[in-house]
């Protein structure tokens, strides 16, 4: 028996975690984890077809690198300008804890499922991962009192805090997002950071989008349940100054594409890399 089960949120995490180390193993990746492989092969989820040759280009191995590279350079600069306190929603398989070399008075939180934390802090023990800074994962539910268990733990809402959240929000309808990023703004201090991906409007009519979406919905897992139109204006109302760009454009920086089948436009942007500062 393993920790996973195919087609729930968890198996979606050990793929994230499949496709960042084939990134690491290409020469010249866009990002590094040493600690992927070992999340995979401890899930007992066969990965075996997943290989380099057939990711390469593909619509979903790119996107995620991508996510992926954007998430971890804006959290290194933010902790690079004085932050001290991370918080990681919906964290996953996430290792950047342990992979970015934080400083030891980095505080970081981590909110996920149980079985999922329990999970990686088993992996990181048995692989003897170190990891220097102060790293407090808990159990928690995003669409419950996820809030409560973080103060439980020690997290300051008088600190400026980095808040990560990478693949969950589009898991989320219109009303659990807007709680969720409500909660997120009442408890952060001036000059925190929020640093997000979200579908925009044009995952509505992508073809590649509807297919997952379906696909995991199929397999016993989630579907997407949301998007936003306007990363700026959405989160100006919540007291937030907000860069964006899209997933697309980011690739097209680092020399990569995304293979989409319609050409995103002003209004139908399919995905977007948030990064906010808290007024």
């Amino acid at each position: 028996m393993t920790d996973f089960e195919v087609g729930n949120i968890a198996a979606t995490a050990v793929l994230t975690a499949k496709m960042r180390a084939l990134e690491t193993d290409r020469p010249e990746p866009l990002i590094s984890d040493p600690y992927a492989a070992c999340l995979v092969e401890h899930s007992g989820l066969d990965m075996a077809s997943v290989q380099l040759e057939q990711m390469t280009g593909q619509r979903l191995f790119e996107s995620n690198i991508v996510r992926t590279h954007f998430l971890d350079t804006s959290l290194q600069a933010a902790i690079a300008g004085g932050v001290t306190q991370v918080v990681i929603l919906g964290s996953g398989l996430d290792t950047r804890v342990a992979r970015l070399e934080l400083p030891s008075q980095c505080v970081v939180f981590e909110i996920d499922q149980a079985n999922v934390i329990a999970y990686k802090k088993r992996v990181y023990a048995e692989e003897g991962v170190v990891v220097p800074a102060d790293w407090r994962p808990r159990s928690g539910d995003l669409e419950g009192d996820w809030i409560g268990e973080l103060t439980t733990a020690g997290f300051d809402p008088e600190v400026a805090t980095a808040w990560v959240i990478e693949g969950v929000l589009f898991y989320f309808s219109d009303d659990v997002v807007a709680k969720l990023i409500q909660t997120v703004s009442d408890y952060s201090a001036q000059g925190s950071q929020l640093l997000a991906v979200h579908f925009g409007a044009g995952a509505l009519v992508e073809a590649q989008t509807r297919e997952m979406a379906a696909a995991a919905t199929n397999a016993g897992g989630y579907g997407f349940k949301s998007i936003v139109a306007e990363p700026v204006g959405w989160l100006d109302e919540y007291g937030w100054d907000v860069e964006a760009e899209t997933f697309g454009s980011a690739a097209q920086r680092l020399g990569r594409t995304i293979p989409y089948d319609i050409e995103e436009t002003p209004g139908q942007e399919i995905a977007w890399l948030i990064k906010a500062v808290k007024r």
